[in-house]
């Protein structure tokens, strides 16, 4: 089995490693700035790709990169640092998202020196992309679209989309997110088409459609036809994302986690409420969602009948509560329940913050990330996803210094 792994330059939570002198993105002395970020970013990309070399497979190499509230004044995401460090050095327009261009030579540049040459897979990835968020041509979806295009002309060595996929049960249409993935896959580089993979796909049970998007709870009368429905979406998803894989425009889907008591969306984005977004329930037992994506029952016989390869987020030891929620842990009930997917993807462990050095100059932390590359080889060599290289969040303060 294969690893993916999401996001190595994320943008949100930004620990302190990266940029200018006298505070994160924009403070102090800014004449060498983006020199100094972008030494700091190769450096990161090279130790990264030395240790991991092609046994992670795919890479979110940047992820969040543009603004969700104001996407039509040009796309580059606001509060990010590489955002701030781009616009004192100079840079409007598309120009901004040189780092964006940046990484992905230095991860191709060290994917294929520490790895066989084109094996690793580099992914640009974002939320509320999958259908226009917006109206027209200042649409989110718009200007990742224009992202895509102005790194081909560039000739970034771009493999993929990435679509998160944090979607409302009834609230996306599935027509719409099919009209998405065709949208991008029609792109291409050096002759080779763009290929989507969804990346983080729940769906909260929660929606406008049921007048309950800021409730904190389901009824129990309410609860049974809602994961009905939820399975129903599942199934319709699932049917688009085969026709999808067929038509060689889809490369695979995640789970974003593994069981409803541990989703992210339990207390968000509404505090006290309780989610059942996934393919398990709190008991650790299959729902009817899962029959609707695998094609098959959990119990008996289980064989995952659809042509692409289904994986899943893997909660481990970076975590609030790591004693209940690291499904690596022996006896954990999530780890026996991992078997069912066919790769894995770190849901922190593998973010800049998880393994850089808590000071510049200090020792790389692998010990959790490579906990989820051992249990993926302990268990089949199943593939591993890299989430995430670079991120506008949750990298230390020190690399935008």
């Amino acid at each position: 089995m294969k690893v993916r792994n999401s996001v190595l330059i994320l943008i949100l939570i930004t620990l302190a490693f990266f940029g200018c002198d006298g505070g994160k993105g924009g403070n102090g002395d800014n004449s060498d700035k983006k020199e100094r970020l972008y030494a700091r970013m190769e450096a990161h990309t090279k130790a990264v790709f030395e240790h991991y070399g092609d046994r992670i497979e795919w890479w979110d190499v940047c992820n969040e990169v543009i603004d969700h509230d104001d996407y039509k004044s040009g796309g580059a995401r606001k509060d990010s640092d590489y955002t701030k460090i781009m616009e004192s050095a100079g840079l409007s327009g598309m120009d901004r998202f040189e780092y964006v261009l940046k990484a992905f030579q230095w991860a191709r540049q060290y994917a294929d020196e520490y790895g066989e040459p084109g094996k690793v897979k580099l992914y640009l990835t974002d939320y509320g992309v999958e259908r226009p968020f917006g109206n027209g041509p200042g649409s989110k979806q718009q200007c990742l679209s224009d992202l895509v295009d102005w790194l081909i002309e560039k000739d970034a060595p771009i493999d993929g989309v990435g679509f998160q996929g944090h979607f409302r049960l009834k609230d996306h249409p599935v027509e719409e997110i099919s009209e998405g993935i065709d949208k991008f896959a029609k792109k291409t580089r050096n002759g080779t088409p763009i290929k989507i993979q969804v990346c983080e796909l729940d769906f909260s049970a929660y929606s406008n459609h049921y007048g309950d998007n800021s409730a904190t709870s389901i009824s129990p009368e309410t609860l049974p036809g809602r994961l009905s429905d939820l399975a129903d979406n599942y199934g319709d998803f699932f049917d688009m994302f085969e026709e999808k894989f067929k038509a060689g425009k889809l490369d695979m889907v995640l789970i974003w986690g593994v069981d409803d008591g541990h989703s992210w969306l339990n207390d968000h984005p509404v505090k006290g409420r309780t989610d059942y977004p996934l393919l398990f329930g709190r008991d650790y037992k299959a729902k009817a969602a899962f029959k609707k994506v695998f094609g098959t029952d959990a119990d008996t016989g289980f064989e995952n009948t659809r042509s692409f390869k289904i994986g899943v987020a893997v909660p481990g030891a970076n975590t609030s509560n790591a004693e209940n929620n690291n499904a690596l842990a022996a006896g954990n009930p999530q780890n026996d329940l991992l078997k069912y997917f066919d790769v894995y993807v770190a849901e922190n462990e593998m973010k800049p913050e998880n393994i850089m050095p808590a000071q510049e100059g200090g020792s790389y932390n692998w010990t959790n990330a490579d906990a989820l590359v051992k249990y993926a080889d302990d268990n089949g060599k199943k593939p591993v996803r890299g989430h995430t290289l670079f991120w506008h969040s949750q990298t230390p303060d020190w690399f935008f210094k």
